[in-house]
């Protein structure tokens, strides 16, 4: 059966939420989606993390938190939709996925969310301040945000955005960004039957490798960040069908594990098409 828009906007068949702190493969079910590719998909990414020393798991956003913290200097501004600090953050329709080191420290993170547009567009989500999802009470600076993407106006359906993707600096250098990436993506695509994948790459990156590295098959400006009114960050808009996702995840597949079962990448591919 082909992966169609059709078949992915249904809402009343998202699979549970994964399990914390348990090994990946055991966290959650392949339900949607081409389950041939992604469950070879899922297997390897675990597979070759292991061979690293490392190991894949789904965690809380306060322990994502914690580990920003610690690591503020290589990482950045943690994205505010996923700081539980600052925002609701709901519990079945968000994700974290963590690499962890054999001492158990978390060096890699990439974060899911879901977004239910059937009534409203991607673009009214943005203008509406219902991106983010910051508490009114953890806003002082009463950042926003905005875009003028035509684009955006045409985003319905179920959605589901990647984003929260950090590396540790001693595992850098190792695709890890890039696999992160793709796994955020296929458990968007199989947890959350959604029919879009959305992202976002700060000005500067666009048309780098750091942009090209995620797979994301189209991008447009714009979307900004405001504090106060004032636009302190843009960045253009990434995003891509369900389709295109699992596509993307099989040429990344062929790439890094060319010895797996070429019927097995064929298959999935048909289902893709």
């Amino acid at each position: 059966m082909s992966l169609t828009v059709q078949a992915l906007i249904a809402v009343d068949q998202i699979t549970p939420a994964p399990k914390l702190n348990v090994p990946f493969l055991s966290a959650f079910r392949v339900t949607h989606g081409p389950p041939g590719l992604l469950a070879r998909f899922f297997a390897f990414a675990d597979t070759e993390l292991r061979q690293r020393g490392l190991s894949l798991s789904f965690a809380t956003f306060e322990e994502v938190a914690k580990t920003h913290k610690q690591n503020v200097e290589n990482w950045g501004l943690l994205n505010p939709m996923f700081d539980p600090d600052i925002a609701d953050i709901p519990t079945a329709g968000s994700f974290c996925v963590v690499v962890r080191d054999p001492s158990g420290e978390i060096v890699g993170t990439g974060a899911g969310k879901r977004f239910v547009a059937e009534n409203r567009s991607f673009r009214d989500i943005i203008d509406r301040g219902d991106f983010f999802s910051i508490r009114p009470d953890r806003n002082p600076f009463n950042l926003m945000t905005r875009t003028n993407n035509p684009i955006a106006d045409t985003l319905r359906g179920q959605l589901g955005y990647c984003g929260g993707i950090w590396v540790h600096p001693n595992h850098r250098g190792f695709r890890l960004p890039a696999m992160l990436g793709r796994l955020v993506n296929a458990c968007i695509i199989t947890l959350w039957n959604s029919n879009f994948v959305l992202g976002f790459v700060r000005n500067e990156f666009e048309g780098t490798d750091y942009h090209k590295r995620y797979g994301f098959k189209h991008d447009a400006p714009s979307f900004e960040m405001l504090l106060d009114g004032k636009v302190v960050d843009e960045a253009v808009l990434l995003w891509m069908t369900a389709e295109d996702a699992a596509v993307d995840i099989a040429r990344f597949v062929d790439v890094v594990w060319p010895q797996i079962d070429a019927a097995v990448i064929a298959r999935g591919r048909k289902q893709s098409a």
